[in-house]
C-alpha cells in the first residue's frame, strides 16, 4: 500500500444488525478484507480519500473528494501542491510555478502558472494525475499493495474501530479498514433551490446496530 492513511467515506449503510455492531471484516483473511475494502470504495456514492506516503525519495499527500462522476481536491508531491478537478470526462489542473517548471520547463511555467489547464481524462500526457481524479482508477492504485499483505493490529483511527493491513513491500505501509458500519444514511434530494437533506440514524438514535444490510419499505413508505 502507498504509505499509511485514514480512510473516510460517506454513503449508504452496511450490515444487518451484526452481533456487537461489527461488520465481520476483522474475522476475514487479509486478501478478503482488501477485496471488501475495494468494493466498498467503488460502490460509495461519495467518498473522501486523504493520506500521505512515499516511494523512495518521493513523498506525496492526497486529499480528494469524489461524488458521482466528479471529484475535487489536492495532490502534494515533494511539497508542491497541485489542485485537481474532474467534471465528467474533463480534468482541470492548477499547479505552482515550481511544479510546471519541473514538469515542462520555464516556458510552460510562464504560460500556465496561476491558470487552470483543461484536459480530457483520456489524455495520456497527464495520465498519472488524471487517474487520481477518477475513483475507479484511484482505487486500483491506492489499494494495490507492492508486496504480500498481512493482518495487523486493531485500533481506533479518528474515532472509528479499524484493522490494519500491513504490506511487506519495500515501501511498507498500513491500510486501515473500518470494522464497523456507519449506521443508516438517508439523502433527500433538494428541489433546485435547496441543498439535499442528509439524515443519519445510528445506535444513538435507536438502531440496534450501526451495521445494516437489508432495508424493507412498508406500504406506508416507512423503512
Amino acid at each position: 500500500t502507498a504509505g499509511s492513511g485514514n480512510p473516510a467515506a460517506s454513503g449508504s449503510a452496511s450490515a444487518s444488525a451484526t452481533t456487537g455492531g461489527g461488520n465481520g471484516v476483522a474475522a476475514l483473511g487479509a486478501e478478503e478484507i482488501l477485496k471488501k475494502a475495494e468494493a466498498a470504495l467503488r460502490d460509495a456514492g461519495s467518498v473522501r480519500i486523504k493520506g500521505d506516503g512515499g516511494s523512495g525519495t518521493e513523498r506525496f499527500a492526497i486529499d480528494l473528494r469524489y461524488a458521482d462522476d466528479n471529484s475535487t481536491g489536492t495532490l502534494g508531491i515533494n511539497g508542491q501542491t497541485i489542485e485537481l478537478r474532474k467534471l465528467g470526462q474533463t480534468v482541470y489542473l492548477k499547479g505552482s510555478r515550481e511544479f510546471w517548471a519541473s514538469s515542462g520547463g520555464e516556458g510552460v511555467a510562464q504560460l500556465l502558472t496561476g491558470k487552470w489547464l483543461k484536459t480530457p481524462l483520456s489524455d495520456k500526457r497527464f495520465g498519472g494525475l488524471s487517474e487520481l481524479t477518477d475513483l475507479d482508477e484511484a482505487a486500483d492504485g491506492l489499494l494495490d499493495p507492492d508486496g504480500t499483505i498481512t493482518k495487523g493490529e486493531q485500533k481506533t483511527v479518528n474515532g472509528v474501530p479499524c484493522i490494519g493491513l500491513v504490506s511487506s513491500g519495500k515501501d511498507g505501509g498500513t491500510l486501515w479498514v473500518a470494522t464497523t458500519g456507519q449506521g443508516l444514511w438517508r439523502v433527500r434530494d433538494g428541489d433546485g433551490t435547496r441543498a439535499p437533506l442528509i439524515e443519519r440514524a445510528t445506535t444513538q438514535t435507536g438502531l440496534s446496530s450501526n451495521s445494516v444490510q437489508p432495508l424493507l419499505e412498508d406500504r406506508e413508505g416507512n423503512i
